[in-house]
């Protein structure tokens, strides 16, 4: 497919990052319910690749989730870059938690991303294990709306995800590492504060925002 051709041939420089999301994009619509190209790095919050511990820490309780803004009721460029630092958010609740169930409802019935990373999250907890919450924090983003129009936007975050600790019973525990990362997503506004996730994909820090509109 020619999704994972672009994949292989861009690299990671910021002027291609906004080219891939829109060929992902374009893609899923001459496919259908075919597969877009595989993320870089799926579900970086629960399979890591950091320092192996010994001792077992204790599983946090009482996790509060995280607040949905209230730019996501607005169907425009804010909302956007609000539904995707909310899905974002969401991805490290739901490792801590095990509940998916916001996750569940933003995530596009095309967005590989999103259905990989359940899947491990489900996975995860079902073994016993779990993972913390890492803080999250946005430098900066970019945002449009797609050719397709409809409500969907295409957004790109720059983000900082903060040191984490994850469990699992068979490989023990881990520290994670600080880690920089560019995200890319499309979203698409559906009604009020509800927003699905058709395309997510992470990219390393150093890819930077896109400097030129696609």
């Amino acid at each position: 497919m020619a999704q994972a051709a672009t994949l292989q041939s861009m690299g990671h420089k910021g002027r291609a990052l906004a080219g891939l999301l829109v060929a992902l994009l374009m893609g899923l619509g001459a496919c259908g319910g075919g597969n877009p190209a595989t993320p870089t790095s799926q579900a970086t919050a629960v399979q890591p690749s950091p320092t192996a511990s010994s001792a077992v820490p204790t599983k946090p309780t009482s996790i509060e989730p995280p607040e949905k803004p209230a730019a996501m009721s607005t169907p425009d460029e804010d909302g956007a870059v609000a539904a995707a630092e909310y899905f974002l958010r969401m991805t490290t609740y739901a490792a801590a938690t095990g509940d998916t169930t916001e996750l569940e409802a933003m995530s596009g019935p095309d967005c590989q991303f999103c259905e990989s990373y359940l899947e491990s999250v489900i996975e995860l907890h079902s073994a016993g294990g779990w993972a913390t919450m890492p803080d999250i924090e946005f430098h900066g983003n970019t945002k449009r709306p797609t050719k397709r129009g409809d409500g969907q936007f295409q957004v790109e975050l720059d983000v900082t995800k903060g040191k984490y600790q994850s469990y699992s019973p068979e490989n023990g525990w881990y520290d994670a590492n600080e880690e920089h990362l560019i995200m890319g997503v499309i979203v698409t506004y559906l009604s009020e504060n509800a927003w699905r996730v058709d395309t997510a994909q992470d990219f390393p820090g150093e890819t930077g925002l896109p400097t030129e509109t696609p």
